[in-house]
């Protein structure tokens, strides 16, 4: 017999959902995942869409191996969003991504 278990969307006193979503970068590889708080998915994506970071060249200074400085740049690959993964988050996954999230940090 198999039991079936209703865990409900994760709803907060605004009535928003948390809707869970990808991280990937330039090339379209998964680096990461996250949740925003949302009424829609439409609203979600726009609120996600300012946490990211734009491809874009480093600029910085190294110390070469006879003690000078020498300005290096580097290429940065972005945080972007995937949109096609945002979903509205139950307890038990908003709860596992949660730990998975505390665990990689941690």
């Amino acid at each position: 017999m198999t039991k079936i278990y209703n865990y409900g969307l994760v709803r907060n006193t605004k009535g928003e959902y948390s809707y869970g979503f990808n991280w990937i970068d330039s090339d379209g590889h998964t680096v990461g995942f996250n949740d925003v708080w949302a009424k829609n998915i439409k609203e979600a994506r726009s609120r996600a869409k300012l946490r990211e970071s734009k491809p874009r060249w480093i600029h910085y200074d190294i110390i070469n191996t006879k003690g000078e400085v020498v300005p290096s740049k580097e290429w940065n690959k972005g945080m972007l969003i995937d949109p096609k993964t945002f979903k509205k988050l139950d307890s038990k996954t908003a709860r596992a991504r949660d730990y998975a999230g505390w665990m990689l940090t941690h």
